[in-house]
């Protein structure tokens, strides 16, 4: 089997993935309710969710993965820049899909998606990803296209995480009310 085998193989559950949190999301929250998620709340969810991510990736791909196409700094540094970073693209999709006309959580997660061309494309025509012995035999448009989803169901994830860090926030503002009442 091949890797281009594999990427054609795990596409699908991908796209089964990305299709199934769209729908959910796109069927939890309504538009206005989204709306009045915090910039802050974006913020917060795209720098716990890449950082994490990006620290597992790294701590489990490095030798088979990364190592092959990004010097060695990248180790430490890439977990790190994904913190601020990412909050950043988290803000440009928000303020994006609240002014294009199709539902705003359904274009958050789809410019998500066209996020990842850009990151792949500088990997693959800049970093030589393709040298990767993991991706060996892979063409590029394999990996947009498995890039795209994947990166749906990470932005559908932040959207999702937005909504727990919503309501711990207000479980803590609604706890030092109680308390500060309680003092009085």
């Amino acid at each position: 089997m091949t890797n281009q085998q594999l990427f054609l193989e795990n596409t699908p559950a991908f796209i089964l993935f990305a299709i199934l949190i769209v729908i959910f999301l796109f069927w939890r929250i309504k538009p206005v309710e989204f709306r009045k998620i915090p910039w802050s709340h974006f913020c917060i969810a795209a720098a716990l969710f890449w950082g994490s991510l990006t620290l597992i990736f790294v701590l489990i791909g490095w030798d088979l993965y990364y190592s092959h196409f990004t010097p060695h700094y990248f180790r430490y540094l890439a977990p790190l820049a994904s913190i601020f970073i990412y909050p950043l693209w988290s803000l440009a999709f928000r303020w994006i899909a609240f002014r294009l006309p199709a539902n705003p959580i359904v274009s958050f997660c789809i410019l998500g998606g066209l996020q990842s061309f850009y990151e792949h494309a500088v990997a693959i025509y800049r970093l030589n990803l393709l040298e990767v012995p993991l991706l060996e035999g892979t063409t590029p448009v394999a990996i947009f296209i498995f890039a795209f989803f994947e990166y749906v169901v990470y932005w559908g994830i932040v959207v999702l995480i937005t909504l727990v860090v919503g309501r711990i926030r207000y479980r803590q503002w609604l706890f030092s009310e109680s308390n500060s009442a309680n003092a009085t």
